[in-house]
């Protein structure tokens, strides 16, 4: 019987030195190749439109060329860059930095 990470889901195939997940079993290949797929999908920051809808802790993405990190403790995305420009960003929330250039 597999188990499943906690945070992305990952297949984990049942068995090994380590037992887990229960009995030994063949791994699915194809349930594998998922995994990596996630991996590299998550690796680096995302660009994205909008903000996913069940992010997982410390997730980022870049939206209009600004990059957030979700904060799972805090329940909210925090700004890890600063947008510079004459017009503040387009829906900004509190706590968010923007630097007027006028």
């Amino acid at each position: 019987m597999p188990a499943f990470t906690a945070r992305v889901n990952f297949y984990l195939p049942g068995g090994g030195s380590l037992n887990i997940g229960g009995d030994d079993e063949v791994a699915d290949i194809d349930r594998i190749n998922q995994n990596l797929q996630k991996i590299d999908e998550f690796l680096g920051i995302p660009d994205a439109v909008s903000f996913p809808a069940d992010p997982f802790p410390g997730q980022a993405v870049t939206i209009n060329g600004n990059s957030f990190r979700w904060r799972d403790d805090a329940g909210r995305w925090d700004q890890l860059t600063v947008p510079v420009g004459k017009t503040a960003p387009a829906n900004p929330e509190e706590g968010w930095l923007w630097v007027d250039t006028n």
